[in-house]
């Protein structure tokens, strides 16, 4: 047993509800899919009756004990909810589903994130923009978000694990995180504008993660006082595969959730789809 799952199963009950309720709250978005497959799973076999409602139950339990003791397969709710769906349409009995719900799962997982879909030419693109007014002295705020400013510690992920300047280009850095229960993620930053403690403009190129596509962040400062600060940024992302792009909805995260500190925050965000010819390379 992980030392997780032990820290999970020494808190008393009220301290595991509400640790549950927070993995659910994390992972919304995947524990809703996961309810949802069940759902729609329990109608299709016993129509709509308060029996198929309690299929949530389960579903939200089993996503608990993803979430808590198996983080790196919390990818497999979404599949899972997905597979509950395909193998209710299969002839097999209601007690046989239980025995190919794991089979279909797998076969979710492949429609989900298998790598057919970088052959594909569908791309998505993102664009956000965050403004906030945060209780944070320009100096200390320039070195948290602008990569490679100050030291890993000070860089606003908390993953940083190191960087290193181009001796030959001091305004390209390599970066490597640690993504946690993924792989450590390496990146390399090119600057296109850089004003110290005022604005600048990069390039985010990571070289582990697959056909992600370049992101183009802008940051710009301004120093309110000796203690606060606004910074506004503007995060471009586009070429992501459906897969990528999915994987990043579903963890809320595109690459811009640089609120580490309490700031009133202004956020605009948009999707979009476009066909690309691209395949990948071989």
């Amino acid at each position: 047993m992980n030392g997780a799952a032990e820290a999970y199963e020494q808190r008393p009950l009220r301290s595991r509800a509400a640790q549950a309720l927070g993995l659910l709250s994390l992972h919304r978005r995947r524990a809703s899919l996961l309810a949802l497959g069940f759902l729609i799973a329990a109608v299709i076999r016993l129509g709509f009756t308060p029996w198929a409602l309690l299929s949530i139950i389960p579903a939200l339990v089993i996503a608990v004990l993803i979430f808590s003791r198996a983080p790196r397969l919390r990818e497999f709710a979404e599949s899972l909810g997905l597979g509950a769906i395909l193998m209710s349409l299969t002839p097999a009995p209601d007690i046989g589903l239980l025995v190919l719900i794991p089979a279909g799962a797998y076969l979710g997982h492949l429609l989900l994130y298998g790598r057919w879909w970088d052959w594909t030419p569908l791309r998505v693109s993102v664009t956000s923009t965050r403004r906030a007014r945060v209780p944070v002295p320009i100096e200390e705020l320039w070195v948290a978000l602008v990569p490679g400013e100050g030291t890993p510690d000070e860089y606003w992920t908390g993953t940083l694990i190191d960087f290193e300047v181009d001796p030959d280009d001091p305004m390209t850095r390599y970066l490597r995180h640690d993504r946690s229960a993924e792989l450590p993620i390496e990146a390399t930053v090119t600057f296109v504008e850089w004003v110290w403690q005022s604005s600048c403009r990069y390039i985010v190129e990571e070289v582990s993660e697959g056909p992600a596509g370049d992101a183009e962040i802008t940051l710009s400062f301004d120093a309110i006082g000796d203690e606060d600060t606004v910074v506004e940024s503007i995060f471009v992302q586009s070429g992501l595969t459906p897969r990528l792009a999915l994987r990043r909805w579903l963890e809320n995260r595109v690459g811009d959730e640089w609120d580490m500190v309490p700031a009133r925050v202004k956020r605009s965000r948009a999707w979009s789809f476009h066909a690309s010819n691209a395949v990948p390379a071989t």
